[in-house]
């Protein structure tokens, strides 16, 4: 999945709450309590339990179109599955007070668990900390038992690819390159949204949609001042699509995530930032131990795009005609508190990043198709291109690329007779010259692999075949060839 746009489900990146003692909310919550959690056969329904002292909490997943019959072990397996989901999830419920103690009331957690999700949950809301001014740092510690047996799951599975839909550019790059070596795949997604089932049907491929409904009342105790902001939805949505491979049956999960997504944001209290962490490679490696040593040998995850940079997803994109008119990476259209109908809102860092990076392969016509206007010409827009060049300020906290990316497809912007006039162009290059930038070398940056150590072999052939294909597509210094 490459868009991370699932954390703004409570509309919380732009929180800039310090503490709950502004509200007169009790601030001296002792303990965040795991309750428990249950399977309901039946319904393919989940259940998720957790409790801040007095006031419990309650997560509810469907995993839709998941009928058929469970064998005793694979209802043994998803309640095995479920443990760690339930930890995972937890981190949107924890976060309201970020109370002193963590216990967990359904099974002992063995130390390698333990130490995975103080990670997850340390880095995981790193942004969070840093916009409600908190130090995380020695506060987050999960109980665990030396004693703890390990239990790994047999799982026969059919031979398949899931690729989980987010509605972006991202996973349609995935799914073509895939369906390109003839992989069997599957579409699975948490939440509905035209542009996933579009995307999907464009794909042809079937799709599973799980719907996630967090509780009630954290939105309810939001509004009363509780803690709230982002947290590591790309990391609990992972959780989840392993639940889903038992029940929607498949052995591998190519996620979307690109390089650029280990590009942290900033420092803060000596430890770095990063809005798109568990998108990171940090996360998908720590991840991978986790799942072979704890849960099952029998199911392979990975990000099918970490080679690449989002210049050059773009550069695949958008010889994907097919898939123009359907696609939205803009989070205000995802945002469920959001009354907001259209795919592109042309005001926020996503609209202006995807933009800038698909303007060298794209007509001014083209890309004003999509967009219905050109972001180009708004100088309102001068300052925020300025953040994502890295001319001021710092990366901005959205999924967008690294500096050199976006320098990248300015150098191509500049040499097209599309762009290079437009107002917001000539002062961006204005400024670039007045800081030396050497657009060229960030350029041969962007269209460099990076090697994924941790990518089946089939699966990495073929993502740099179908990028080596797509680059005789186009002249460089002008646009398409």
């Amino acid at each position: 999945m490459g868009t991370c746009r699932q954390n703004e489900i409570l509309g919380a990146d732009d929180s800039t709450l310090n503490t709950v003692d502004r509200t007169g909310m009790n601030s001296k919550a002792k303990t965040f309590r795991f309750t428990s959690y249950e399977f309901n056969t039946k319904e393919t329904t989940a259940f998720l339990r957790y409790a801040v002292d007095e006031i419990d909490f309650e997560e509810k997943l469907i995993f839709a179109g998941a009928g058929q019959t469970l064998n005793p072990e694979q209802i043994k397996s998803i309640n095995h599955f479920l443990y760690y989901l339930h930890i995972a999830a937890g981190v949107s419920y924890y976060k309201t007070f970020i109370p002193d103690v963590i216990k967990i009331e359904t099974r002992p957690m063995s130390e390698t668990t333990a130490r995975f999700f103080e990670k997850f949950y340390f880095n995981g809301l790193g942004e969070f900390a840093y916009r409600n001014k908190l130090n995380l740092k020695d506060r987050i510690r999960f109980p665990f038992d030396e004693s703890t047996e390990r239990r790994l799951s047999t799982l026969d599975l059919k031979r398949r690819t899931a690729v989980p839909i987010g509605g972006g550019k991202d996973s349609a790059v995935t799914l073509e390159t895939l369906k390109r070596i003839k992989e069997p795949v599957v579409g699975v997604s948490v939440g509905q949204h035209n542009s996933i089932e579009e995307i999907a049907a464009i794909a042809e491929v079937p799709l599973f949609q799980i719907r996630r409904f967090l509780s009630p009342n954290l939105f309810e105790l939001n509004k009363q001042g509780a803690l709230n902001g982002h947290v590591p939805i790309v990391g609990i949505l992972s959780f989840i699509f392993l639940v889903a491979a038992i029940l929607y049956d498949f052995d591998a999960i190519a996620m979307s995530n690109e390089r650029s997504a280990d590009s942290g944001n900033m420092l803060y209290n000596g430890s770095e930032i990063n809005h798109q962490w568990s998108k990171s490679s940090d996360f998908e490696n720590t991840f991978q131990r986790l799942i072979k040593t704890e849960m099952t040998a029998d199911i392979s995850y990975f990000s099918l795009l970490r080679p690449l940079s989002e210049f050059q997803i773009a550069q695949n994109f958008a010889t994907m005609p097919k898939y123009h008119h359907a696609f939205s990476s803009c989070n205000r259209a995802y945002k469920i508190t959001d009354s907001h109908k259209s795919k592109w809102c042309c005001e926020c860092d996503k609209c202006r990043f995807v933009f800038l990076i698909l303007s060298p392969f794209l007509r001014e016509d083209e890309l004003i198709k999509i967009f219905s206007k050109n972001l180009f010409e708004k100088t309102t827009n001068l300052e925020k291109y300025r953040e994502l060049l890295g001319l001021e300020g710092y990366k901005p906290f959205e999924c967008v690329g690294e500096f050199e990316e976006s320098q990248a497809a300015l150098y191509l912007v500049n040499n097209s007779s599309d762009w290079a006039d437009t107002p917001v162009i000539k002062k961006l290059m204005k400024g670039v010259n007045q800081k030396k930038i050497d657009l060229r070398d960030s350029f041969d940056k962007a269209i460099k692999f990076k090697h994924s150590h941790w990518m089946p072999q089939l699966y990495k052939n073929a993502i740099y075949e179908i990028t080596r294909l797509t680059e005789k597509k186009y002249n460089y210094l002008g646009g398409r060839a």
